[in-house]
């Protein structure tokens, strides 16, 4: 069995950390070590780590020196981890039991993929079930970002690709993916529910939506020559989704970037095709 490395950053999590703790601790798959990274939250979060650090020998806790968000949480955790395959999950999520040994079976199995990911179901703040959250085939990550919350990647290509971009909170895994892809790592859809995600009004998806939205175009702007899509066309869409970006600034920005614009028009006429 490979071991697999998940990284579990908590900034004033306490709320639901011990679910996202216990559903690790009730997985099928059981060779795998627990990162948890504290950023140096004020609740209890803190002790609630180190309590599960004194039963189980397979957790471990960092502590941040100061408040580094979520990006360098991630590299830091990462930067100890000794799986073959790695992953992260928030501390307000949680996964199916049969989440890890699922996604470690497609890569034990297929050499050739590099990347799995799976549906997850929406939950509301109580826990309860809102809605399905399919995901859609890597091919499509350009438009928007496929990937969702429930995934496992060889630590090989994530040593290749390098570290989180700690520039780019609230979207730092978006662009991780795009860089992975870029890299010709394969992906594959697990089209099963392995992953419950809880809509949060206080997590950074809800809170910094702005943000998040600034973050991508920026980052599609960086990724635009470099994406192997297939059918270029479906890319007539982004003119659309930056017009509805709540950044003046970056509108301007984006502006600015004429050469760009001019691409992207040949493109929406169908004249230009990017392989795989």
């Amino acid at each position: 069995m490979k071991l697999v490395s998940i990284v579990l950053p908590t900034y004033n999590g306490e709320k639901f950390l011990r679910q996202s703790i216990e559903s690790v601790l009730n997985q099928t798959y059981q060779d795998w070590e627990l990162i948890i990274v504290n950023d140096c939250s004020t609740d209890t979060s803190k002790q609630i780590a180190e309590e599960y650090v004194k039963k189980d020998k397979r957790i471990s806790l960092l502590n941040n020196k100061v408040n580094s968000k979520l990006p360098a949480s991630l590299n830091n955790g990462f930067a100890v981890a000794k799986g073959e395959y790695w992953t992260w999950t928030s501390d307000d999520n949680w996964y199916a039991p049969e989440a890890i040994e699922k996604m470690v079976r497609v890569l034990d199995n297929n050499p050739d993929i590099g990347f799995v990911y799976a549906n997850m179901v929406a939950v509301n703040e109580q826990g309860k079930e809102a809605r399905i959250k399919k995901r859609k085939d890597a091919s499509t990550l350009f438009t928007g970002c496929c990937i969702g919350a429930c995934f496992l990647y060889r630590a090989s290509d994530a040593k290749r690709a390098g570290k989180y971009r700690e520039d780019l909170f609230c979207a730092e895994d978006y662009e991780f993916w795009l860089r992975l892809y870029c890299n010709g790592v394969k992906f594959k859809l697990i089209p099963e529910f392995l992953y419950f995600y809880r809509e949060n009004s206080g997590s950074l998806s809800a809170t910094k939506k702005d943000l998040v939205n600034a973050r991508t175009a920026e980052i599609k702007l960086e990724y635009w020559d470099k994406f192997p899509c297939s059918n270029c066309k479906k890319c007539s869409s982004l003119f659309k989704q930056y017009r509805r970006i709540h950044s003046p600034e970056l509108l301007e920005k984006i502006y600015q970037k004429a050469p760009i614009w001019g691409r992207i028009f040949k493109i929406i006429g169908g004249k230009k095709k990017h392989n795989r």
